[in-house]
């Protein structure tokens, strides 16, 4: 099960990505079949438990970041709260 944190859309995901990059973490793109045109990438720390989903499924504008149950870690909710606060 995941929770998931819908984000204001932006055009140009890079500015996304360059903030989770700003927070010192691992942004790694995994690629995604079941949104057509989208992306998707799994976003982690170097030495603590937990990741992050980002999907970017620009056709229908829409990016959100899913929090796996069995994926979460210390760090994960104050990044998801502040990457909602910046990008709401």
């Amino acid at each position: 099960m995941a929770e998931r944190f819908d984000l204001a859309f932006v055009g140009d995901v890079e500015e996304v990505l360059g903030w989770f990059l700003g927070q010192e973490l691992v942004v790694k793109e995994m690629g995604t079949k079941k949104y057509s045109g989208g992306r998707h990438w799994h976003i982690s720390t170097e030495h603590e438990r937990g990741v992050l989903e980002l999907t970017w499924w620009p056709s229908r504008r829409e990016m959100w970041v899913d929090v796996r149950a069995n994926r979460t870690g210390a760090w994960v909710r104050g990044v998801v709260d502040d990457l909602v606060e910046r990008f709401r």
